[in-house]
């Protein structure tokens, strides 16, 4: 593994996270323990879905 990657996994902990490393919050998902992390807002991915609103309001029309 490289180790860029591995620092960032097993000894980077994450404020998103609160306080844990990727590889401990990947070791609760797969015990099944679910933990809600919160993932940043996409502009593009908004932009998208008001776009498609928009031509869904226009062919219902």
């Amino acid at each position: 593994m490289h180790s860029a990657i591995k620092y960032y996994i097993e000894q980077n902990p994450q404020a998103r996270f609160h306080g844990k490393t990727a590889g401990e919050v990947k070791a609760e998902a797969m015990k099944g323990v679910v933990n809600i992390c919160p993932i940043a807002l996409n502009p593009r991915i908004i932009k998208y879905k008001e776009e498609l609103k928009r031509k869904q309001k226009v062919n219902s029309n």
